[in-house]
């Protein structure tokens, strides 16, 4: 079994002067891994290039440099191949051009660009059929969608010249019988069909990738694989100023490093704002920084503080028109940087429904870093440069050495314009100890690949890298509890190293277990981690056959107090028939509500199907009105699955 076609990039020169319009891409690693195979042809006509030898002449931003010969891979079509050599897979861009020497006549080809991409993954692979393959995660949608295009793209033009064969065979002939008329036109009439199917498939494909789309899969279901876990380092440079390109651009492109830059839509190209004499880039500008490998981040449309306000108008115009004016322009915006650092509920629930995560400002002590599971639209930066409380090398090197110790995530936040060249050996010093320390650095999405949830359900659930499932919002059961003793519920240290941070977990004790529980009787125990000090842990024990629910807390020394009757308990059964879920498709959420006389925001519902539920399904519950409940049942495979109807049992403690 070979791969050679699946190495091979093609590149076919007709005119010395013709651009090689694409980039052509590599990887980091890919030493004999990526073939490029250049044909060279004369005015369209493919001829016998014997004697004819090719040179890849190149340079790497970094300042590495070479000239490469060509093997001849089928010189009578013209046809010659290279593999791009080790010292020049780092990443970042290669400039190059191709020289042809037909004897001891030089012509060189215009130049063009090879990047040469990272990976924010370990080396971490499994093999198939005696290849190796690295785990990484599913590609972003928009290049599936590139991908479908080209291949409906390339089935057109194999339609189209079926029917021009067909259209030229009939004109050559001098004598058509009546049968060849009826076949042709019947051929022409089927051959005109399928053009007609094709066209329409690929408009179809076109209409998914508009700006609408775009904003759609930023809130869909995020799955990916999550590779063990490391340091990681990203830098993101806020407001766009022209100062970026000709101050910062140097600094990471002599690297071969990405940068993040967030971008205030309504200020691209703009020469001026708010009175002041303020320079930004342009479109071209911050084009070639995105294909150099940096990143494009909405910043808002105007740069207003958005912290203090709650009209919603306001805040979509802010958060909506800029991921729109940025993708118009080309960008491929992701996520989100608050201006000012400013945010409350309201604006995080709005950048939630476009955008994938958003950084606030630094902290008093400016070294936090960032740990699974992650608070999407909370993430914290380090101030780098300007508006930094310790802005010395000790401190950040201190930080980089944090996160190595941690494998934690530091996002270092710059302001190049706020300062003075001389900060700016300070971030190339930065730059230089991370990757001394062996740390990549990465761009904001990326970063998020690697350390985000593998499936993030709108908040109603999270599946973290280490497939433990959390909640921010809805209290989670939990099919299969580990916590199945009175030892084990006793053990806080042991619960808090099996489930994750601001869960809410359900165990449940029949009689054969409830041996030291609260009247050594069988039922739920409902063990609350949503708040992080361990002090304020607390447990509640629902008895069966019983209304009596228990609780009991953590004092100051780091034990649990003694358990102490709560509150009683109400029941309600919900018929069979009132809540169809139906199929629920692969890593989806349906919900439905109902109505809970007496039901308030201050008690704590508990809903559970009578005769369980099917595997691979989660469901949760939520007061979202007064006397009204919502459950929720979601997907977490990779198929449908019906779910069958059933009793539901609502446990609401008041």
């Amino acid at each position: 079994m070979t791969l050679e076609n699946f190495r091979r990039t093609n590149i076919t020169l007709n005119r010395a002067n013709q651009p090689v319009l694409e980039p052509q891409i590599t990887k980091v690693g890919d030493v004999n891994g990526r073939e490029l195979v250049v044909q060279i042809i004369d005015g369209d006509v493919i001829k016998d290039q014997t004697g004819v030898s090719l040179k890849l002449n190149w340079q790497h931003a970094n300042g590495n440099q070479g000239s490469e010969t060509f093997s001849a891979l089928d010189a009578k079509q013209g046809l010659f191949s290279i593999y791009y050599p080790e010292n020049m897979l780092f990443r970042g861009t290669v400039t190059a051009n191709i020289s042809i020497n037909e004897n001891g006549k030089i012509t060189n080809s215009l130049n063009f660009q090879i990047a040469v991409k990272g990976d924010v993954f370990d080396g971490s692979a499994v093999e198939v059929d005696g290849l190796l393959f690295t785990l990484k995660d599913l590609k972003d949608q928009l290049d599936e969608r590139d991908s479908n295009l080209v291949s409906l793209e390339n089935r057109q033009s194999s339609v189209e010249n079926q029917f021009n064969s067909l259209q030229q065979e009939i004109t050559n002939k001098d004598v058509i019988s009546a049968p060849e008329i009826i076949a042709a036109r019947n051929g022409e009439a089927d051959l005109k069909t399928r053009l007609d199917k094709e066209q329409q498939e690929i408009t179809t494909q076109l209409a998914q990738t508009n700006l609408l789309g775009n904003i759609s899969d930023s809130s869909v279901v995020n799955i990916g694989q999550k590779d063990g876990r490391k340091p990681l380092v990203t830098f993101i440079d806020d407001d766009g100023e022209v100062s970026v390109y000709s101050r910062l651009k140097p600094i990471f492109e002599a690297r071969g490093v990405p940068c993040t830059i967030a971008i205030v839509s309504d200020w691209v190209g703009a020469k001026e704002t708010g009175g002041q004499n303020r320079e930004f880039m342009d479109r071209e500008q911050i084009l070639e920084l995105q294909n150099l490998g940096w990143e494009v981040a909405s910043h808002s449309k105007t740069h207003i503080a958005l912290g203090d306000v709650d009209e919603v108008d306001i805040i979509r115009k802010e958060v909506r028109e800029s991921k729109e004016k940025l993708l118009s322009l080309g960008f491929n915006v992701k996520n989100y940087v608050y201006p000012f650092g400013q945010e409350n509920a309201l604006v995080r629930k709005e950048i939630a429904k476009l955008y994938k995560v958003s950084p606030i400002t630094n902290m008093v002590d400016n070294n936090n870093t960032n740990k699974a599971p992650l608070d999407n639209y909370r993430l914290m930066r380090v101030a780098l440069g300007s508006f930094a409380s310790i802005d010395t090398l000790e401190h950040h090197k201190s930080v980089i050495d944090k996160a190595i110790a941690e494998n934690s995530w530091v996002i270092f936040m710059t302001h190049v314009w706020a300062q003075n060249e001389q900060k700016d050996q300070l971030i190339a010093d930065v730059i230089d100890y991370t990757l001394s320390k062996g740390v990549e650095i990465a761009n904001l999405d990326e970063g998020l690949d690697y350390f985000g949830d593998k499936v993030n359900v709108d908040g109603a659930f999270r599946v973290l890298p280490d497939n433990k499932i959390s909640s921010d919002v809805f209290v989670i059961g939990y099919q299969d509890t580990l916590i199945n003793s009175v030892e084990k519920a006793n053990d806080l240290n042991y619960i808090r190293s099996i489930y994750p941070k601001k869960s809410i977990v359900y165990s449940t004790f029949n009689l054969g277990n409830a041996l030291g529980m609260p009247s050594d009787n069988a039922g739920t125990l409902v063990t609350d981690l949503s708040v992080g000090d361990d002090g304020y842990v607390t447990q509640w024990y629902d008895e069966y056959d019983s209304d009596i629910v228990w609780i009991r807390k953590r004092n100051g020394v780091g034990a649990w107090k003694n358990w102490n009757q709560l509150a009683t308990k109400h029941t309600h059964i919900i018929p069979t028939d009132t809540l169809d879920f139906g199929s629920i498709s692969a890593k989806a959420t349906v919900s439905s509500s109902v109505t809970i006389p007496g039901l308030l925001f201050s008690h704590n519902p508990i809903a559970n199907p009578l005769f369980g539920i099917n595997n691979g399904l989660i469901y949760s519950c939520a007061v979202i009105d007064t006397n009204t409940l919502r459950i929720k049942v979601t997907n977490i495979t990779d198929n449908a699955i019906v779910c069958d109807k059933n009793r539901w049992v609502i446990t609401v403690l008041s």
